[in-house]
């Protein structure tokens, strides 16, 4: 089987096919630099996406917050359904833990603004 896919793993966007024979990458052609093969053998195998949403605030008002690492993508949906529970009392700084292992698989929720 052939997969295409466009790296983001720097500006230049190289456009790359990527084979594969049982689930195993077996051939990678179109990437320009070596961060572009590990993009695209993770893409087609086991993809990750940091995710970024908000949280509720005890006074109402919505808190910027993402998770500090990649999360496995068919997780995203379970990891959105734990984060949408929480409420956070304020005032929250920048860069705290809001929930520890909230994927199962060690990424952490942390605020992206003071508040």
């Amino acid at each position: 089987m052939t997969a295409k896919l466009i790296c983001i793993e720097c500006p230049r966007g190289c456009e790359m096919a990527i084979e594969t024979e049982k689930g195993v990458v077996s051939k990678i052609t179109g990437n320009f630099c070596v961060k572009g093969k590990g993009y695209a053998e993770a893409e087609v195998t086991a993809p990750k996406r940091v995710l970024t949403t908000t949280v509720r605030l005890a006074s109402g008002a919505m808190l910027p917050v993402k998770t500090d690492k990649a999360v496995d993508k068919d997780k995203l949906l379970d990891t959105m359904k734990k984060i949408n529970l929480l409420t956070v009392e304020g005032p929250v700084s920048i860069g705290r833990i809001l929930s520890k292992n909230i994927d199962g698989a060690g990424a952490d929720l942390i605020a992206t603004k003071n508040v």
